[in-house]
Order: structure tokens, then C-alpha cells, then sequence
């Protein structure tokens, strides 16, 4: 959720240029993911920050888990 992502993102003095949240993600049954190709940017310079780990499935190189 865009709020508790802000403030986790400045609790830990956190700058970023975009932020996606849960309503960017796609839906695959009951299933969400967070397709980094689908949004025609260099994923090399890209992360995904969640804390579940399935969310970031298809880039798992990019993703970093946070309890």
C-alpha cells in the first residue's frame, strides 16, 4: 500500500525516482505478480522491494525481501 510503502521507504532514508504499488501489479488467478518487463525499463536498474517473495517471482534477481 502506497502509505506504508512511503514510510517504510523513509524510515530507512529512501529516495526513489518511481514507485509501483499493489494496484500496478497483474493478476494471474489468485495469484499477483510484479512483472518488471512489462514496464519498458532497463530492469538491470530496476528492484522490486516486498515482503513476499512470489510477488517477485518472474525477476527474482531483482527482488529484495523484507519482513
Amino acid at each position: 500500500m502506497p502509505d506504508y510503502a512511503n514510510w517504510v521507504l523513509k524510515e530507512v532514508n529512501c529516495e526513489l525516482e518511481f514507485k509501483l504499488f499493489r494496484h500496478h501489479t497483474v493478476q494471474s488467478g489468485d495469484t499477483s505478480f510484479k512483472d518488471l518487463n512489462r514496464l519498458g525499463r532497463d530492469i538491470r536498474k530496476t528492484i522490486i522491494v516486498d515482503n513476499i517473495a512470489e510477488n517477485y517471482q518472474l525477476t527474482p534477481d531483482n527482488g529484495i525481501l523484507i519482513k
